[in-house]
C-alpha cells in the first residue's frame, strides 16, 4: 500500500491513520443500523469520534511525556504508538498514566452527556435500552445519539480497564505488576491476562455470544505472545541491560562505547532475539561511522532464517554495492511504518546516485505529512543544481501543495522557465505572488525568468507584484 492509499490526517500536530477495516468493523457491530439510514450514520460518527477521542487521550498524555504520538484506527479499535526516545525514558509510572488517560477521557465524556441528558429530563439508562435495541425504527434518533456516546465511550471505556492485555486494563496491570516485583511482575500479569481472557471466552460461548469469543480468544492470542516475548526477557536478565544501555549511546552517538557494551551483550545473550538485537547495535554504529563495509561483515553473519532491521539492512545494501535492493527492503519499510527520517534516507540514496526520476516518483507517492518542510523544500534547488530543471519544477508542484511557501513557488516558476515553458512559470509566479512573494525587483534582475519576461502577459503580472527595493 503505498502512502497516497493510506487514510491520513493530522489534528493538533498528532498524524492520524484510518484504515479501511475499521469502518467495515464497525458496521458489523451494529447491523441492525443499516435499515436505518439516519441510525447508520449517527452510529459510525460516534464510534469514530469515541474512539479517536480515547486515543487523543493517550496521546495528550505522550505529549506531556515529551515524546511524539501517532495514532492508527484499525479493525479492532486504535492504537496510539510513539517512537522511543532513549534521551526520555518512560518508566513504568508513566505508563501507567498513559494507558489509563485512554479509557478516562471516554468515561469522562460518557459522564458528562449523562449528566446533561439528566438535566434535559432523560434518564441514561432508558438511553441506553434505546441504543443497544435501534432496530426499533420508532426510536427518537436524538435518544440513539445520546445512547451511542453513553455506550461507546462509558461502555468501552469500561470494558477496557479490564486487566487483560493488550487492553489499557492489561497495560496498566503488566505495568503495575513489574513496578511491585521487577523482573517478574510483568509475566505474571500475563499469565493472569491469558488465564482471565480464557475464561471469558468459554462462558461467551456457553452463552452463544460469539462476537465476543472471538475477540476474546485473540486477547488470550495476543497475551500468548507477549507473555513468549516475556519469557526472552526473563532468560536474558544479564544482557538485556547491556543492550538497553548500549542504545542508548549508540543514540547518543557515542559510537565505540555503544558497539562495546553491544558486543559484550551477544557475548551474554542466551537467546536468538537479544543476540540479533546487540548484533544490530553493532551493526549501526558502523553505519554512523560510514563504515558500509564492517556494517555488511557483521551483517553477514547473521542466520538467514532471522530478520534484519529492513532499515538497517537497505542502507547498507545502497551503500555497498546493491543500489537496487537496498531501496526496495528500505521502501518496504517505509509502507510498513512511514517516517520522515526513513523517507529522507531514501530521498538523499537517490539524490547521490542522481536518480531524480526516483525522486519525483517518491514524493509524488509519499504521505508528505510526516515531512518538515526543511526536508523537502530544498529538493527544488538541488534538482536545479543538478540541472534537472522540468523535475524541480514537479517536484515544487507536488511539494507546494503540502507547504505553500512563496519562495518554493518562486523556484518552481524559475524551474519551468530554465525547463522552456515560460507559460507555467508566469502560473507559478503569480501562486508565489499570492503565497506572499513581493519583489519585484527580483522579478526584473533574475536570469532565470528571462523567457517569462518576453511572454504575453508578462507585464500585467507584473504590475500586480508589490515593488521592494534590495537590501543595501
Amino acid at each position: 500500500m503505498n502512502e497516497k492509499q493510506r487514510r491520513g490526517f493530522t489534528i493538533f500536530g498528532v498524524p492520524i491513520h484510518v484504515q479501511p477495516m475499521f469502518l467495515v468493523i464497525v458496521l458489523i457491530l451494529n447491523t441492525s443500523v443499516l435499515s436505518r439510514p439516519d441510525a447508520l450514520l449517527a452510529w459510525v460518527l460516534v464510534v469514530f469520534t469515541g474512539v479517536l477521542a480515547h486515543e487523543f487521550g493517550h496521546a495528550l498524555a505522550i505529549l506531556a511525556f515529551g515524546h511524539k504520538p501517532t495514532i492508527t484506527l484499525h479493525g479492532f479499535g486504535g492504537v496510539t504508538a510513539w517512537q522511543q526516545d532513549a534521551a526520555k525514558p518512560v518508566g513504568s509510572g508513566a505508563r501507567i498514566l498513559i494507558s489509563l488517560a485512554g479509557p478516562f477521557t471516554g468515561i469522562a465524556i460518557a459522564c458528562i452527556v449523562a449528566l446533561g441528558a439528566m438535566v434535559g429530563g432523560m434518564h441514561p439508562m432508558h438511553l441506553l435500552d434505546a441504543a443497544l435495541g435501534a432496530s426499533d425504527a420508532r426510536a427518537p434518533l436524538r435518544e440513539l445519539v445520546i445512547g451511542y456516546i453513553l455506550f461507546v465511550n462509558g461502555g468501552w471505556g469500561v470494558l477496557n480497564l479490564l486487566p487483560i492485555f493488550p487492553l489499557d486494563g492489561g497495560q496498566v496491570f503488566a505495568s503495575f505488576a513489574d513496578l511491585i516485583a521487577p523482573g517478574r511482575g510483568r509475566g505474571v500479569a500475563l499469565v493472569v491476562s491469558m488465564l482471565l481472557a480464557a475464561t471469558l471466552a468459554i462462558l461467551s460461548l456457553r452463552i452463544q455470544s460469539y462476537w465476543t469469543a472471538m475477540v476474546t480468544v485473540m486477547l488470550a492470542l495476543q497475551s500468548w505472545t507477549a507473555f513468549r516475548s516475556e519469557l526472552v526477557r526473563m532468560r536474558d536478565r544479564v544482557a538485556l541491560p547491556m543492550l538497553e544501555q548500549a542504545r542508548t549511546l549508540l543514540a547518543q552517538r557515542a559510537l565505540p562505547q555503544a558497539r562495546e557494551l553491544a558486543l559484550r551483550a551477544q557475548a551474554e545473550a542466551k537467546t536468538d532475539v537479544v543476540r540479533l538485537a546487540a548484533t544490530e547495535i553493532v551493526a549501526w554504529s558502523f553505519t554512523f561511522e560510514k563504515n558500509y563495509a564492517d556494517a555488511a561483515h557483521v551483517l553477514s553473519g547473521i542466520s538467514e532464517t532471522q530478520e534484519i532491521d529492513p532499515i538497517l539492512e537497505g542502507i547498507v545494501m545502497v551503500h555497498s554495492g546493491q543500489f537496487e535492493a537496498g531501496i526496495a527492503r528500505l521502501e518496504e519499510a517505509m509502507q510498513a511504518k512511514p517516517n520522515a527520517g526513513l523517507g529522507v534516507t531514501i530521498i538523499r540514496a537517490h539524490v547521490d546516485a542522481n536518480n531524480w526520476n526516483e525522486v519525483l516518483a517518491f514524493v509524488s507517492t509519499a504521505n508528505l505529512q510526516v515531512f518538515a518542510a526543511a526536508q523537502l523544500v530544498p529538493l527544488v534547488q538541488e534538482a536545479r543544481a543538478a540541472g534537472q530543471y522540468e523535475i524541480a519544477g514537479k517536484l515544487g508542484e507536488t511539494i507546494f501543495a503540502r507547504f505553500a511557501d512563496p519562495g518554493l513557488a518562486y523556484d518552481t516558476a524559475r524551474s519551468f522557465a530554465k525547463a522552456g515553458d515560460p507559460q507555467k512559470a508566469l502560473v507559478w509566479l503569480g501562486k508565489a505572488r499570492d503565497a506572499g512573494f513581493a519583489d519585484r525587483h527580483s522579478l526584473d534582475q533574475d536570469e532565470d525568468l528571462e523567457s517569462v519576461r518576453r511572454s504575453d502577459g508578462w507585464f500585467d503580472f507584473r504590475a500586480t507584484v508589490p515593488f521592494t527595493r534590495p537590501a543595501s
